[in-house]
């Protein structure tokens, strides 16, 4: 085999044409070496081309991932910017609803505790304009509901709040039982389904004592149990609360509108088998004061029921037992009439006469303010024909005047409200746990110490001729000057009863449309101090829209 080498050695003995030969034999030899170079140069410039398509590919996945995760956030930032504006807009009606509590009676709108005031609390605009001509501009507007009363209730819900004073207090139970033992319990169990044993663990829930009542439960029960706990021994901050007693069960407690819907829907209807009632039997679809017999326990129970001293005008009430007398009979002849002034204070001096004489006018009495006082007045249904006595100075000689409050239904009518109106017997401070006989359901009516079904069902037949916003039920001696009591039982009822109430509570949705995210709780707002506090705050969003729909298709506006 001839190699490069020979080929060069022939060269240099052939001289110079011999080395050009031989240089061109080597490159000829040499070509397909250079050509497969060429080649792979030009399969590496190829495979170049295809690594930066690769990389120009990630790069473009790469932005297309980065500006889909900013659409997904820029989506999720206008969705909570939204839902901010529809609490916003929902706590704009808490403080429209407490608001209105901060009003006296007289200035509150009309049938916001008893009717369906879709005008007034149905369609809060809280956010846009109300005549823009722009389709495109959000309007963000608010509900204030509660539940229907009265047994023709269109729909199972209203526009309004409910009043607290409406239902029993659970602080007051105790009172009652305090005064006349057994009160308590007898009160409880006027509630639908309620037993004794339920009552009386009730009732130690909420008193101080740690001694067990007879059918009740106290902390020894309590430390028994699996998840022990230790009863409040007070009044609880809310009826959440009592599911942690003995025998409360969340259907008995709040019924079966498990979504807060002011309805019993069929599904919730389904799990009414522990309760032992027929599915369909809507304890709160048609729950009013008048009607319904199974009102959960909530609709009868509270534990934030109070109300302002003060007149149905909002101006305060004159204490009647202040030991200055001076400044009392100063104060009650500013705005009563001068022999009632007297008698008052003629009466917290010398106390209530009890002998035979019926006694002189009292337009005829003396009065000496520097005499001390010597009796305190428990209500102010004490002065109706009452008497006093006044020593004239000789020995065992006195004069008898009788109180200008005559026993007599005609005047009493004119007169009573107005004393009502500017005196109490109270201290002045707000006043907790009366009950309203004006919007107060039958079990809660028979449950008041001297009550009885009898006289709960003529209270309500009664009230149902006027509204409780007419001007003869602003105070609850309506039920005497109307015959449904006589004088005696009502100076009884006095300390229990009223016609107001200053603590409200409500559903609240705030919203921009049917589709937009919305904002829906259920609060009391306290309404005895100012400004209006919130006692009570629960979030109903994890448990749906509710009655959103319906509620603006009623509030729809043309």
């Amino acid at each position: 085999m001839i190699t490069s080498c020979d080929i060069m050695r022939l060269a240099d003995a052939r001289g110079p044409a011999g080395a050009s030969n031989a240089a061109g034999a080597c490159r000829v030899r040499s070509a397909p070496r250079a050509r497969r170079r060429r080649v792979a140069r030009r399969g590496r410039r190829g495979f170049v081309i295809v690594v930066v398509t690769v990389v120009i590919l990630l790069i473009s996945l790469a932005a297309y991932g980065f500006l889909s995760l900013m659409e997904v956030e820029n989506q999720a930032a206008r969705a909570r910017g939204d839902q901010i504006q529809a609490e916003a807009v929902a706590m704009s009606g808490r403080e429209y609803l407490a608001a209105i509590l901060e009003l006296p009676r007289s200035a509150r709108p009309k049938g916001v505790e008893d009717d369906d005031a879709v005008d007034v609390l149905g369609d809060l605009l809280i956010d846009g304009e109300a005549d823009s001509a722009d389709r495109d501009e959000r309007q963000g507007r608010c509900a204030v509901l509660a539940p229907a009363v009265g047994e023709m209730a269109t729909r199972s819900w209203r526009c309004g709040y409910e009043n607290e004073s409406a239902k029993l207090h659970l602080g007051m139970l105790l009172e009652w039982d305090r005064q006349q033992p057994g009160a308590g319990r007898r009160a409880l169990l006027c509630l639908d389904g309620m037993d004794e044993s339920t009552a009386d663990a009730i009732l130690d829930w909420v008193d101080a004592d740690d001694a067990p009542r007879e059918l009740g439960a106290e902390a020894n029960y309590y430390a028994s149990l699996s998840y022990p706990v230790r009863p409040r021994n007070a009044v609880p901050p809310s009826l959440d609360e009592l599911l942690l007693v003995r025998g409360v069960t969340r259907d008995k407690l709040f019924g079966l509108d498990r979504n807060a819907s002011f309805d019993i829907e069929d599904w919730e209807a389904g799990l009414d088998s522990a309760a032992g009632s027929a599915p369909g039997s809507a304890p709160a679809r048609t729950a009013g004061v008048d009607g319904d017999s199974r009102l959960p326990w909530c609709r009868c129970l509270t534990v934030c029921s109070a109300e302002r001293d003060e007149s149905y005008e909002g101006e305060p009430r004159i204490v009647l037992n202040q030991t200055d007398l001076g400044k009392l009979h100063q104060q009650l002849a500013a705005v009563l009439e001068p022999s009632w002034a007297n008698f008052i204070v003629a009466y917290r001096q010398f106390g209530p006469y009890t002998g035979p004489e019926t006694g002189e006018a009292a337009e005829t009495l003396p009065l000496d303010l520097a005499l001390p006082p010597q009796h305190n007045i428990t209500s102010p249904l004490e002065l109706v024909a009452a008497r006093v006595a006044i020593p004239t100075g000789e020995q065992d000689k006195q004069n008898v005047y009788a109180s200008p409050f005559v026993d007599d239904p005609v005047q009493l009518r004119e007169s009573l409200p107005k004393l009502m109106d500017r005196v109490t017997a109270f201290a002045g401070a707000p006043i907790i746990g009366r009950v309203n006989v004006n919007l107060a359901p039958r079990a809660v009516l028979a449950a008041i110490p001297g009550f009885d079904n009898a006289l709960a069902e003529r209270v309500i037949s009664t009230r149902t001729l006027v509204g409780s916003d007419d001007a003869a039920r602003q105070h609850a001696v309506w039920l005497l000057t109307e015959g449904v009591v006589e004088r005696q039982r009502m100076q009884e009822l006095d300390p229990w009863v009223t016609a107001g109430g200053d603590v409200g509570r409500a559903q609240i949705i705030g919203y921009y449309d049917l589709r937009s995210p919305f904002a829906r709780f259920e609060t009391a707002v306290d309404g005895t101090v100012r400004p209006a506090r919130q006692v009570y705050y629960k979030d109903l969003r994890p448990l749906g829209r509710g009655v959103l729909g319906d509620v603006i298709n009623v509030t729809k506006r043309p």
